[in-house]
């Protein structure tokens, strides 16, 4: 498999410019970046959540903060970065996390920071003519840091522990509103953009009967049930004990409409027939940026399980499953 190149968002101010454009330049191929700039904004939204949208496609970011201001404090004359900028690194630490999150300073030693910046990630850099000569150092650490934020999981330790506890509940109402006693699952995969495509990932799962947990590769737009969610952006449902997808062949596979494969081949199909009575998934979309697809939940049902599988479409059922990926959307937008 190919290992992927970690993608970083710069930002500067545009006196900084030249600086952040020779940063891009050292640290290539390595790392791939891109300019926070106009071309990121979304019209009609505001920078942060233009930000949030397009911060799903990063690994990381960092702001070049050249000191192009004079300020005065208690008296003392220095050297500054612009305010807006601090602000945008703000926004970024909210975006990335503070771990994601870097602030290469200019003259760091004489340069004024907010205090609020202590414990936070700093590198300093030297403004030189030509830039790329101050940045040498800078430009390495960034490089060492990147590759490892692209071998991070898509969300952080503590928030999938925050989803595990989300599906552990979904899971018992589900079972008290069905009235299947055992072998049903719950997974949440969300959408991880920073890979060209984009796919599916599984960061989260519950299970009523503990099962090892199976290793799902990754599902892009359109594949497998989960990736049919995604591309049709709507509630997926397959009953795998009544026709067709119970009985089809796999000579007859190829004959089924598009709705009625849901985004499997026929080996996935034959796979999911031997472990599960039914399958399905509920997009996951945000909340606060209109309706973007995150990801969804998915549910299976084992074939050991008692019952009529139809129960799981009950209404009582599906308003379960349909807050789940609400809050899961609430746990993945905060």
């Amino acid at each position: 498999m190919t290992t992927r190149t970690p993608r970083v968002l710069v930002g500067s101010s545009s006196e900084g410019l030249p600086y952040a454009r020779a940063l891009q330049v050292l640290v290539a191929p390595d790392v791939e970046t891109s300019l926070w700039n106009n071309e990121l904004f979304v019209p009609g939204e505001y920078p942060v959540e233009s930000l949030e949208t397009a911060g799903r496609k990063f690994d990381g970011s960092v702001i070049v903060a050249t000191a192009d201001d004079r300020v005065i404090s208690r008296g003392t004359e220095a050297s500054a970065p612009r305010d807006n900028l601090l602000f945008e690194f703000g926004m970024f630490v909210a975006c990335f996390g503070r771990k994601r999150a870097l602030l290469m300073v200019e003259s760091l030693s004489t340069t004024k920071l907010p205090s609020d910046v202590s414990g936070l990630t700093v590198i300093p850099f030297m403004k030189t003519d030509p830039p790329p000569e101050g940045l040498t150092s800078a430009a390495d650490s960034l490089k060492t840091r990147a590759i490892a934020w692209r071998d991070r999981a898509p969300v952080e330790p503590e928030v999938v522990e925050r989803l595990n506890r989300v599906l552990r509940l979904s899971l018992s109402d589900v079972h008290d509103r069905s009235g299947f006693a055992s072998d049903i699952g719950l997974h949440v995969f969300l959408v991880d953009s920073r890979t060209d495509p984009a796919q599916l990932v599984r960061v989260s799962r519950a299970r009523s009967n503990p099962k090892p947990p199976r290793t799902w590769p990754p599902f892009q737009k359109g594949s497998g049930v989960v990736g049919w969610c995604w591309e049709t952006a709507s509630s997926v449902f397959a009953n795998l004990t009544a026709p067709p997808l119970s009985t089809v062949s796999a000579g007859e596979f190829s004959q089924l409409t598009d709705a009625q494969r849901m985004g499997m081949n026929f080996e996935l199909l034959e796979s999911s027939r031997q472990r599960y009575k039914c399958v399905g998934a509920v997009p996951i979309t945000t909340i606060v940026s209109g309706g973007e697809f995150l990801g969804c939940v998915s549910y299976n049902l084992g074939v050991a399980s008692q019952g009529e599988v139809e129960v799981l479409r009950a209404n009582a059922v599906e308003r379960v499953l349909d807050s789940c990926a609400e809050m899961v959307a609430i746990i993945i937008e905060h």
